[in-house]
């Protein structure tokens, strides 16, 4: 998991949930198949629901964005410009921002179900998942 603050991996936060399980956690919040995320689709909302998968594979592993972007079927600087369309969306669409928090939230929950360190002392949620208003 990266800290905001520092755009590193914290080794204090790190999970470890499997890409695909982030994957399938994402596509029931959002309603969206896998394969249409990985599509070439580029429909408003399926391509919006992609930017937010995509940072959330990149918030919650170790993995950077040329080991990701294989996985999503897209050019690495693809996935840093989708990082940052993220960003934006979950600022500006409350209903955007909604799914992306509860994505993050169930697959938190799930790491800390299965003894991953994920839980800081005090917090159980990291700070980076607050969100500006």
């Amino acid at each position: 998991m990266r800290c905001q603050k520092c755009l590193l991996a914290c080794p204090c936060e790190t999970i470890r949930i499997p890409l695909d399980r982030i994957i399938e956690v994402f596509c029931e919040v959002s309603k969206q198949p896998e394969r249409v995320l990985r599509s070439r689709n580029r429909t408003e909302y399926v391509a919006q629901c992609r930017h937010l998968a995509v940072y959330l594979t990149y918030n919650l592993t170790d993995l950077g964005f040329l080991k990701l972007a294989p996985y999503w079927r897209r050019d690495h600087s693809t996935l840093v410009n989708s990082v940052a369309m993220a960003k934006r969306l979950i600022k500006t669409h409350p209903g955007l921002a909604h799914i992306y928090q509860q994505a993050e939230e169930r697959l938190l929950r799930i790491a800390a179900g299965s003894g991953n360190s994920v839980a800081r002392a005090g917090a159980s949620v990291p700070h980076f998942t607050r969100y500006a208003a």
